[in-house]
């Protein structure tokens, strides 16, 4: 009897591991992040790398989450969504900003290029621009992985 339930539960385990599994966390994850890109090439390109290994280790700056900026403007969360964009300027706050050269929104992270006494330059998700963006704009910088977004420790880690 025993050797019939151990041959059962050996058949079973070469049943669960000859089934199809479903798509990864990581993978549905990185689908997702490619959606919200509005830039056609870039989200072909984020497309193409999900779920695959990550790329690699750079800084981005993470801007004020969407809650934030509403309370400072007086403004219901859904109205900063709808209306509020931070600009991307030319030069750094020191040297006088403008011209406007892109946007990006509230919450959202941006490759960082170089740093300022104020400001950061990076490179816009939205649009590909790249400007300088104030530090008060800023909530903080994180080292992810260019492809996935995932913490470069954690990923590294595998």
């Amino acid at each position: 009897m025993n050797l019939i339930k151990l041959a059962a539960y050996f058949l079973a385990i070469i049943f669960l591991l000859a089934m199809p599994r479903p798509a990864s966390a990581g993978f549905v994850e990185d689908m997702a992040k490619c959606g919200a890109i509005k830039d056609k090439q870039q989200q072909q390109d984020c497309y193409k790398s999900a779920g695959k290994p990550a790329g690699v280790c750079r800084q981005f700056v993470e801007l004020q989450p969407v809650a934030v900026v509403a309370k400072e403007l007086g403004r219901t969360e859904e109205w900063v969504v709808a209306n509020h964009k931070v600009n991307l300027w030319a030069k750094t706050s020191a040297n006088g900003k403008k011209p406007k050269v892109g946007e990006l929104l509230p919450g959202s992270r941006a490759l960082l290029l170089e740093t300022s006494t104020q400001d950061y330059k990076v490179k816009s998700p939205l649009d590909g621009s790249i400007g300088w963006v104030n530090q008060i704009q800023v909530k903080g910088i994180s080292s992810l992985e260019d492809r996935t977004f995932r913490p470069c420790n954690l990923s590294s880690a595998k």
